[in-house]
């Protein structure tokens, strides 16, 4: 399904990040001697992990949000019970002001999980949209309340190919900044070049 943009709705894309502390520790995966091998698809050695992901609303595209969630989710997964666990990515967007729909850094996300700890999905579901955070919600949530969360221990950035094979190889998928060029305000498909 092909969606109309604004250019308007796309200079949002330029306000996303991984971080704004330019002092993240180099992943220790990348500087181990894992062997790299010709391929790899982190979705094929875990397939009871992979779940839908949720959409995306123009209201509310949040990706740099969902995309984060994802990632926890599957490390989680991996390293879990091997089943699949839905975090809510409602709550940051409501409760973290920090964080918005349009714009924000991963590294903000990233430390609340590690303050906080992420809640599950079905504790504060996704609504597409940017909310209000109930007063009382951070100390009345069930979840919280019954210390049903995920904290993040640490995270750190892997630099170059190898690194970034390896980290995903010792400790499941990563994230990746793309710096959107306005060009890419005229892509439709394929590998995208900056022209």
């Amino acid at each position: 399904m092909k969606q109309e943009w604004t250019i308007s709705d796309t200079k949002k894309l330029f306000e996303t990040g991984l971080s704004d502390n330019p002092n993240i520790e180099a992943c220790k995966s990348s500087q181990n001697e894992l062997m790299v091998p010709e391929s790899f698809d982190w979705r094929e050695e875990n397939p009871e992990c992979v779940q839908e992901p949720l959409k995306q609303s123009r209201e509310c595209t949040a990706g740099y949000v969902l995309s984060t969630i994802s990632a926890a989710e599957d490390r989680i997964c991996k390293f879990g019970k091997k089943e699949p666990v839905r975090l809510s990515s409602q709550e940051l967007i409501d409760c973290d002001k920090n964080i918005e729909c349009s714009r924000g850094t991963i590294n903000k996300l990233l430390q609340w999980g590690k303050r906080r700890g992420f809640i599950l999905d079905s504790c504060y579901p996704w609504a597409g949209k940017a909310g209000e955070c109930p007063d009382e919600h951070l100390a009345e949530n069930e979840c919280r309340q019954s210390n049903n969360l995920y904290k993040i221990v640490d995270f750190c950035i892997a630099s170059e190919t190898d690194g970034i094979k390896k980290e995903i190889l010792a400790n499941g998928p990563v994230l990746g900044q793309l710096n959107p060029y306005t060009d890419l305000l005229t892509y439709s498909e394929g590998v995208y070049s900056r022209t």
